[in-house]
């Protein structure tokens, strides 16, 4: 099961590397949302995944340091884009989270590497598909398949986002690999999700260069829709 808790703070920030002229340069203000998923087993005699009060307590000296304040000037936070203030977060939550026995796991696109990856428990690496639209750069994945706890999913809706998958778990024999059925927000039913499942395990069968895959489903979607907190 998985549990989430929400935190606001508001603090002004300016990015230094973005091109002349981007409005972003300019010193602004925001009001940053952040979400810290917890997921797990419920304990036997608490019936809960996880206190929020302990949540809380892990969170509460971040949100000291970063309300109201100028993010840029925070040690690590020179550039405060919200992808390397959300690492930010995530490497200093990982400690009071591992003093309550739970393990810190990151998916990421695999663009960027950031050394605060090192420290997690499970970093899933999830390269953009073709029918997303996006051209991934496959030569960065070689430093993220070196951390010790990585392994891949790929989203496949089509024949060419299997073809895609192939040919990265092909470049990675020895990373586990697993393939995830797409899924159309606001257009899929349940009854499309399982038709896909169906056919991307059949087309995995049917492939030996793919007998290591693991198909998952949207096991998630295909229970609860696509409702936040699930």
């Amino acid at each position: 099961m998985e549990i989430f808790k929400e935190f606001i703070f508001e603090a002004a920030h300016r990015l230094p590397n973005v091109p002349p002229g981007h409005k972003c340069a300019r010193l602004h203000g925001h009001l940053f949302r952040v979400s810290i998923h917890v997921r797990g087993a419920v304990g036997g005699e608490s019936d809960w995944v996880m206190d929020f009060g302990d949540i809380n307590a892990a969170f509460q000296p971040l949100y000291v340091q970063l309300d109201h304040y100028y993010l840029n000037e925070i040690a690590g936070l020179e550039n405060p884009t919200s992808e390397v203030l959300a690492g930010w977060i995530c490497e200093r939550l990982r400690p009071a989270l591992h003093a309550t026995d739970f393990r810190v796991a990151v998916e990421t696109q695999g663009s960027v590497y950031r050394a605060w990856l090192e420290r997690c428990d499970l970093v899933t690496i999830s390269p953009k598909p073709p029918s997303s639209g996006l051209t991934p750069n496959l030569s960065a994945l070689d430093r993220f398949v070196a951390l010790p706890n990585a392994n891949f999913k790929v989203v496949v809706f089509d024949e060419i986002d299997f073809q895609f998958a192939k040919a990265i778990h092909l470049r990675y024999l020895r990373v586990p690999f697993y393939l995830q059925v797409g899924n159309a927000i606001g257009k899929d039913t349940a009854a499309d999700l399982l038709a896909k499942l169906d056919w991307l395990a059949q087309r995995t069968i049917a492939d030996p260069e793919m007998a290591s895959a693991v198909v998952l489903p949207q096991l998630h979607v295909l229970l609860y829709g696509n409702r936040r907190g699930v």
